[in-house]
C-alpha cells in the first residue's frame, strides 16, 4: 500500500518529533494511573510514541515521511534501510490512532494489555533515540 501523501523534513525536525513522542508515553503512562477514561487511549497514546519515534528515524535519515497513521507502511519505510530490532507486531497498535479513536467497541483492554502497549512504546523509542543521538 502506498500513502497518498508524502513529505520531506528538515533533519532538525527528528528530535522534535522525538519530545513529541516522549510526550505521547507520558501520557501513556498518565493515563494508565488514572482511574477513570477509556483504556483505548493508553493505546492511542502508546501508538502516537511509536508512530512519532519511527517517523523521527524517517526525518533523520532524510527519508521521506509517508503521512499516515499505518504502521505497516511507516515500518516497511524504516526497514528499507535500518532493520527494526523490535520483536512486537507494530502494526496491531495502527487502530489505536485510527478507528478506536471513534467507536466504542467490545474490545477487552486488560491492565497487561495496557501495559504491554506502554512497553513496546517504550522500546521503540528508545530504540529509534540511540540512531538520532
Amino acid at each position: 500500500m502506498t500513502p497518498k501523501r508524502e513529505r520531506v523534513f528538515r533533519k532538525t525536525y527528528a528530535r522534535e518529533l522525538i519530545g513529541i513522542a516522549e510526550g505521547d508515553l507520558e501520557s501513556a503512562k498518565a493515563l494508565l494511573a488514572a482511574s477513570r477514561g477509556r483504556p483505548e487511549n493508553i493505546c492511542y497514546h502508546a501508538e502516537q510514541c511509536v508512530e512519532k519515534s519511527l517517523k523521527a528515524l524517517l526525518v533523520h535519515f532524510e527519508k521521506s515521511v509517508p503521512i499516515t497513521h499505518d504502521l505497516g507502511i511507516i515500518t516497511e519505510r524504516v526497514n528499507q534501510f535500518l532493520s527494526i530490532e523490535i520483536h512486537a507486531d507494530l502494526t496491531s497498535y495502527t487502530e489505536f490512532a485510527t478507528t478506536r479513536r471513534y467507536e466504542e467497541s467490545d474490545m477487552i483492554l486488560e491492565q497487561e494489555d495496557l501495559e504491554a502497549a506502554i512497553k513496546i512504546a517504550e522500546d521503540v523509542l528508545k530504540w529509534a533515540h540511540s540512531h538520532i543521538n
